[in-house]
């Protein structure tokens, strides 16, 4: 048995290039709130404080949503998880 293919046009975000612009993306902002359900936000806003997921998701359970309050929250931190603080 054998499977064909339709010949797939080609797609119109190519065409379109503002396509891709209209896809709503977390803002990782200091006015924004933190998302920890959401995993790419999660990642984004991880790699914006320049910290492990793991202690992002920690820091929004003690201190809330606020973005100004999780940063005051991880700087009291002494260390870093992630490779790009050595």
């Amino acid at each position: 048995m054998s499977v064909v293919l339709p010949r797939m046009a080609p797609s119109s975000i190519f065409k379109n290039p503002t396509m891709a612009a209209r896809i709503p993306r977390p803002q990782v902002r200091d006015d924004a709130p933190v998302d920890t359900r959401d995993e790419y936000a999660r990642c984004l806003w991880a790699r914006y404080f320049n910290t492990s997921e793991q202690h992002l998701k920690e820091a929004v359970q003690a201190v809330g949503h606020e973005a100004a309050s999780v940063r005051a929250h991880l700087s009291r931190r002494t260390s870093s998880e992630r490779p790009s603080a050595s």
